[in-house]
Formats: C-alpha cells, sequence, structure tokens
C-alpha cells in the first residue's frame, strides 16, 4: 500500500490507496470500524464469537485413551493458562490395547479456568498441550497416547455435558 497525503476536503480526504487503484476514504474507515464494533458488542460477543461471560472453554471431562498393544504410563500436567500455575500434576496406568483403544477416565480436578493440558507417555520427553483459551462453550477432551506421542480429540457443546458434577451449574 502507498500513502498519500493531502486529499479534497470536498470528498472527506483519503487514508492511503490500495494497490488495485481502490481510494478507502478516512469516513468510510471509521465508519466500518463503527459498525463492526457495535455488532461485536450488540449480542456481548467480541470479534472472535466468544461471550464475555467465558472467553474459553469449561474443560468438563478428560479421559486419556492408550492404543497401542502394550500397556502405558500417561503423564498428565493441568497449568492456568494466564499464569503457568500447576493445577494437578499425576501419572496413569493404561493397560494395553487389545480391541480399540483403553481408557481412563480424569476426576475433574481442575477450575473453570482458562487451562493449559499438556500429556505424554512417560518414556517420551515432549508434552503435547492443548490450550483452552482457543475454545469456547464446554469441552469433552481425549488425550490419544499413540507411538508418534498424543493426539486430542475434542468435541464441544453446550455445558453441562451429561453431569453437574464437574463445574456445572
Amino acid at each position: 500500500m502507498e500513502s498519500v497525503t493531502g486529499g479534497n476536503p470536498e470528498d472527506n480526504g483519503y487514508v492511503f490507496s490500495i494497490s488495485n487503484g481502490n481510494i478507502l476514504y478516512r469516513r468510510r474507515l471509521l465508519g466500518s470500524l463503527a459498525v463492526c464494533s457495535a455488532g461485536a458488542l450488540a449480542g456481548c460477543m467480541d470479534a472472535f464469537g466468544r461471550n464475555d461471560e467465558n472467553d474459553y472453554a469449561t474443560l468438563q471431562r478428560l479421559t486419556l485413551a492408550n492404543i497401542r498393544d502394550v500397556p502405558i504410563v500417561a503423564e498428565l500436567r493441568i497449568e492456568q493458562a494466564e499464569t503457568d500455575d500447576l493445577v494437578h500434576t499425576d501419572t496413569y496406568e493404561l493397560p494395553a490395547a487389545e480391541d480399540g483403544f483403553e481408557a481412563v477416565s480424569v476426576d475433574c480436578v481442575w477450575p473453570d479456568d482458562p487451562l493449559r493440558v499438556m500429556t505424554r507417555d512417560a518414556d517420551d520427553e515432549n508434552w503435547e498441550p492443548l490450550t483452552t483459551a482457543d475454545r469456547s462453550d464446554c469441552l469433552s477432551l481425549l488425550a490419544e497416547l499413540h507411538g508418534g506421542g498424543v493426539s486430542y480429540y475434542s468435541s464441544t457443546d453446550e455445558c453441562p455435558i451429561r453431569s453437574l458434577e464437574c463445574h456445572g451449574e
């Protein structure tokens, strides 16, 4: 883009010229920004579609799954995403998967805050993170541990998912 100075006061002056030759006028730009801002605020939503009650997903269910044919030890670490404070850490023995996968549900031991969930096989050095601040609504999360690391599968729904035991209303 090329910056342009001056402009004709009768056409409200222009801010800059776009490479295809179109001119964006100052009042049109300000008007567009005002409309976008009003639209985002009208439904109590920010520009990304999140409501101002929670700007993150509420983690309501967490399951660790082993898809390998050997038993493994999974390590789980949950931190508050904004402060990096440790919320929960534990290890879980997951039996060998015989027909698909073996899974363990983790008790609801975390607060209703933006969280960073990190999982790994105890034999691996690398944590695989997932942040709830990148999502909305209530989050049900499956961490699948496999030979290549961890894959996260998630679904969201209105809160609460299935029960009120974990951050239900």
